[in-house]
């Protein structure tokens, strides 16, 4: 069933009311019309009507699985709309051969934004792959889009005139350490900008990414931080509920609603109200019960099974998905409207694959967790594990690298003091020798050599943050010399940021 795009539109400006932040606005704004339109790569380009200069541009990618000039593609496609003031799609428009011959082969599909006549800004989008191909109703929907949301950037932007400075990633890996986020590899910060956005307002978040890379510490994570963080958080998993009791566990049910039914009791949807509920793999929802989903998204009430009586409800609905909602949409199995009224804000997730960098974060985390768990007294892995542990796929992800710490600190004896290769589990040892020839060693030591200096620099710049950047407090700190640290620093090339200074 197709929903109204009008209802996706204001939805998402209802939503937009919430934030104060013109940041975080146009963030929002950006990954949703990447959503929706299906693209690779999506922007908004806020301009000054006086100047026709870029005052502010948000960018939104996937992946950044193709090598474009984004760049020169937005000055060429918004200097024709600003030069025509008409919208740009790509083979229906009158351009130049530069922009056909810099966008290689990919549709594009760009509107402007427009207040009292004079063009504010632009919403740029280049498809996913060179198959999509932007169409006129493609552009149509992206003009309504501007035209609801251009009054409301107008006035956002006279709004906005001072605003903090966002933290720095070194700030960020601080803050969310504390609540078991563990990472500091550029596109594990991106996740946390994306969490620090969610949790300042209320709009709706759908988490996409593989089985065990902590989805649900994200969903903890968006509710500890928002406003409704002194309320219930509620985590529900849509796959591991057998079909027949997912309506009753969702919604409720009245006495006598079914057979069994002896007592009324209260859905996990009301549980959370005034809170946030979490729901996991909400791709394994029966497509029935999309339905009545949709029905609390609407009207903000639940009506329990065998009742004729709705309960009105304030909850922040958090949906998170391991396989990809647009496909299944396409495919008939997931309720596209359902699809757009959960998806306001996608959040996406890297497998630990992607984010190499941050194993020896990760492990040295967990052997700490475990140690403490079981009184063991490690200090850390030898090389060789080390090169192990980073070096092999992890199709688990994080929650099998902590399954596997579990194991090896539970293997290890009172007298160990690394983990040692022989201390994991013989399918981790089994994958490293399987490719342990000689190029490969050499590239795992090369490898190994790169992530150890990413994490020491990590620990110097933690602990240069805690004694704010006094480098003498900082290196009895670490307990190594002045000199010593001094080195390190010019090393690692580590210096003090200008957000360090606040």
């Amino acid at each position: 069933m197709k929903e109204n795009p009008f209802d996706e539109i204001f939805g998402l400006v209802s939503a937009l009311t919430e934030i104060s932040d013109y940041d975080e606005t146009l963030q929002i704004i950006t990954n949703h019309v990447r959503d929706r339109f299906h693209a690779g790569e999506a922007s908004v380009i806020m301009i000054n009507p006086r100047t026709d200069s870029t005052v502010k541009t948000i960018f939104s990618d996937r992946k950044n699985a193709y090598e474009l000039n984004i760049k020169l593609l937005h000055n060429l496609v918004s200097g024709w709309m600003l030069k025509n003031k008409i919208p740009f799609i790509s083979g229906e428009s009158k351009t130049n051969n530069l922009i056909e011959q810099e966008s290689r082969g990919r549709s594009i599909l760009s509107a402007p934004l427009k207040n009292s006549g004079k063009i504010i800004g632009v919403i740029f989008l280049i498809a996913e792959n060179s198959e999509r191909k932007y169409e006129q109703c493609d552009l149509n929907l992206l003009e309504n889009y501007c035209t609801v949301l251009s009054p409301f950037l107008s006035n956002t932007q006279n709004i906005y005139r001072y605003f903090s400075p966002s933290l720095s990633g070194d700030s960020l890996i601080a803050k969310y350490k504390e609540l078991g986020l563990i990472g500091g590899s550029p596109k594990f910060i991106d996740v946390l900008k994306s969490i620090e956005v969610a949790s300042k307002c209320s709009v709706r978040v759908i988490i996409n990414g593989a089985s065990g890379t902590g989805k649900e510490l994200v969903a903890k994570a968006i509710h500890k931080l928002s406003d409704r963080a002194d309320k219930n958080f509620v985590a529900v998993d849509c796959g591991a509920m057998p079909a027949h009791l997912i309506e009753s566990e969702l919604f409720g049910h009245v006495k006598g609603a079914f057979t069994g039914a002896d007592v009324p009791r209260k859905g996990l949807i009301e549980e959370a109200d005034g809170g946030t509920f979490f729901m996991d793999e909400i791709a394994n929802l029966p497509f029935e019960t999309q339905s009545r989903l949709l029905r609390v998204l609407q009207e903000n009430e639940v009506r329990p099974l065998g009742s004729n009586k709705t309960n009105k409800v304030d909850v922040r609905i958090i949906s998170a998905a391991s396989s990809t909602l647009a496909k299944l949409v396409k495919e008939g199995k997931f309720r596209e409207d359902l699809y757009y009224r959960l998806s306001v804000y996608p959040v996406f997730i890297p497998a630990l694959s992607e984010r190499k960098e941050d194993i020896p974060m990760l492990a040295e985390h967990f052997l700490k967790k475990f140690c403490g768990e079981q009184n063991k007294n490690i200090s850390g892995f030898t090389d060789d594990c080390m090169a192990g542990l980073i070096n092999r796929e992890w199709r688990g992800n994080i929650r099998e690298l902590e399954n596997n710490i579990e194991s090896a600190v539970a293997k290890a004896d009172d007298e160990t003091e690394m983990i040692g290769l022989e201390h994991l589990r013989d399918d981790i040892k089994s994958d490293l020798y399987k490719e342990g020839n000689e190029t490969h060693s050499a590239n795992t030591r090369d490898s190994l050599s790169h992530l150890m200096e990413i994490h020491e620099a990590n620990i110097i710049r933690e602990a240069l943050g805690k004694a704010k950047w006094n480098q003498s407090e900082a290196a009895r700190n670490l307990g190594i010399p002045e000199q010593t640290l001094r080195y390190k620093m010019k090393k690692l090339n580590i210096t003090k940021n200008l957000t360090d200074y606040s």
